[in-house]
């Protein structure tokens, strides 16, 4: 009786060195990400004279856990029960807050997202995001 406790014992000690080899490295995980191209512009040069600015390009990362539930609940927002200036407001917060995870560490500011976009493309940008992160969501890979 006793020789077959030994064996067992070294089968486990076997399964567990081969449970070991499995790891998970967080740096190596295959991430996603959203590419926004922001709005061209134009600014006065030193003379006086028009200069265009293309929008800059931000890849942005998925949302943690916070964020997705503020778009959330302005995917859902009632703009019936408060005043459209309220309601964009909220969404300028929520988009630039969006925005400003990116892996170009830019931070996107509320007021420059109310200044320079509207209701509905701020809608089309919360609307595109989430669609993105249900596709990462859903695929497997």
């Amino acid at each position: 009786m006793y020789g077959s406790t030994v064996g067992l014992s070294c089968r486990f000690s076997e399964e567990r060195k081969k449970m070991a080899s499995y790891a998970l490295n967080f740096n190596q995980i295959k991430r996603r990400f959203f590419h926004v191209t922001l709005k061209d512009y134009d600014i006065k040069g030193k003379n006086g004279e028009i200069i265009h600015k293309e929008g800059e390009k931000l890849t942005v990362k998925m949302p943690v856990k916070a964020t997705f539930h503020k778009l959330a609940a302005v995917q859902s927002l009632d703009t019936s029960q408060i005043s459209l200036d309220d309601a964009m407001d909220t969404m300028a917060e929520v988009v630039a807050e969006t925005m400003s995870n990116n892996l170009q560490k830019k931070k996107i500011s509320p007021r420059i997202i109310s200044e320079n976009y509207d209701f509905e493309e701020m809608s089309i940008f919360i609307t595109e995001y989430m669609n993105f992160v249900q596709g990462v969501s859903k695929d497997p890979n």
